[in-house]
């Protein structure tokens, strides 16, 4: 009896490991270089610099004091900024599960709802005035409280090679307005497929910029580069992160002091071609519209592209810009192509329109009064699909900024098939 014990040990657990996925060298790879993603930057400066209003020196490093997670105070602004890890907020309702078929009632793409069913998670991070939530709109699963305690958020952006979240944030409205990015690095716990735990990793929260009233944020997550418009300053500014070394990364003012620059208003970036665009709010007809310039900061390759009035928010993808115009109108462009104009996507539905975003010829808008919408585009030449609602539940309201967070690996959750064996041989003996 004791042999046949011993058998049908050997017997199960070599089964085990033969049903156990090996990975691949690609997958060990990517899982190597996303724990290296994963762990804390190094180099962190531990005693933080006095307050300054002072625009940021031109080439040099801005090190701040990374914010401790456990008591949550914003580096060296005098406003708390505290991260949560507290139970999630249940939704109201759910979107559709993902099956074989791609359900038409999703809110996102095929190639999304791929990339879930590889083992990746998307989430929407969308924010009210004072917190940033993460919402799973393919599972439906819980709404996450991620980052809570800012005081006024203009705008988020993600950095989804590193997962690195950039929080604009208001802190003041004044003689000077004051305004700070907080960065957070994300980590991803993944238990199972329903429970699923974003959080800001400990000691990762830092202050990377102090301004006066930031309008928008924009990430190259090829370069790790993100875009700041400041409009009281009348600056670009781009913040580098491509240094671990650094985690506060590297501060150079692109643009400043041009007609162009009158009263920023949203900033988006062109990945392929090195390009960022910001909405200039219309200060007489010469100034009013969207601009485009390159990542040089050579005053010489700035143009604007259209005169649209007041551009309240700016999207960009494929050639494809999309803007959000007196709160209540969307435009689309394709900037490649000389002499286009900009074509009415929707006309006056929204009534509040706050920030937009696209992915995969999907956008997606937030009303601070009506919710979060998608709109569906085509690449054909018919009108795109009216604003559809996205429920993300009733706990959230005056919804503000948005971004999208797709996972860059898979978290393969398995369950020991040899584990599951030896409590199977001693249940059978």
């Amino acid at each position: 009896m004791r042999a046949l014990q011993i058998i049908l040990f050997v017997y199960l657990g070599i089964s085990a490991v033969c049903l156990i996925k090996v990975p691949n060298k690609q997958y060990l790879q990517a899982q190597l270089k996303n724990m290296l993603d994963q762990s804390p930057d190094s180099g962190a400066v531990t005693q933080a610099p006095a307050a300054t209003n002072q625009a940021p020196v031109t080439t040099s490093d801005q090190s701040l004091t990374p914010v401790p997670t456990t008591n949550g105070a914003a580096g060296a602004t005098t406003v708390a900024a505290s991260v949560t890890t507290q139970a999630p907020v249940p939704a109201t309702t759910k979107t559709a599960i993902i099956t074989n078929d791609v359900d038409k009632d999703l809110t996102v793409s095929d190639d999304v709802v791929k990339s879930v069913e590889e083992g990746k998670f998307a989430f929407f991070l969308v924010s009210d005035k004072t917190s940033v939530y993460a919402y799973d709109p393919i599972t439906g699963m819980k709404i996450q409280t991620i980052v809570k305690g800012l005081v006024n958020i203009a705008d988020v952006a993600i950095d989804k090679d590193r997962n690195y979240l950039f929080v604009a944030d208001q802190v003041a409205l004044g003689t000077p307005n004051k305004a700070v990015v907080m960065k957070y690095h994300l980590g991803v716990d993944a238990k199972n497929r329903s429970n699923v735990i974003i959080s800001v990793l400990p000691n990762q929260t830092y202050q990377v910029y102090s301004g006066e009233r930031i309008t928008g944020l924009a990430v190259d997550d090829d370069v790790h580069a993100i875009f700041v418009a400041d409009s009281d300053k009348k600056q670009i500014i781009a913040l580098g992160f491509k240094d671990r070394t650094k985690p506060s990364g590297i501060s150079k003012i692109l643009y400043q002091n041009l007609p162009q620059l009158s009263n920023l208003q949203g900033v988006a970036c062109d990945e392929d071609h090195e390009l960022v665009f910001w909405g200039n709010i219309k200060d007489g007809a010469k100034n009013g519209g969207v601009v485009q310039a390159s990542y040089s900061g050579d005053a010489k390759s700035v143009k604007t592209l259209n005169n649209l009035d007041i551009v309240n928010d700016i999207a960009f993808e494929d050639d494809q810009l999309y803007y959000i115009a007196n709160s209540n109108t969307i435009y689309t462009q394709d900037h490649e192509k000389k002499d286009t104009k900009p074509i009415l996507v929707n006309d006056k539905f929204f009534s509040n329109a706050f920030a937009i975003n696209s992915l995969d010829g999907f956008i997606y808008v937030t009303d601070e009064k009506l919710g979060l919408y998608v709109i569906k585009t085509y690449d054909e030449d018919q009108p795109f699909d009216a604003p559809k609602k996205i429920d993300v539940g009733a706990s959230i309201t005056d919804l503000r900024a948005i971004t999208v967070f797709i996972t860059k690996d898979a978290y393969n959750i398995m369950v020991s098939i040899f584990t599951l064996s030896l409590v199977m041989t001693s249940f059978i003996f």
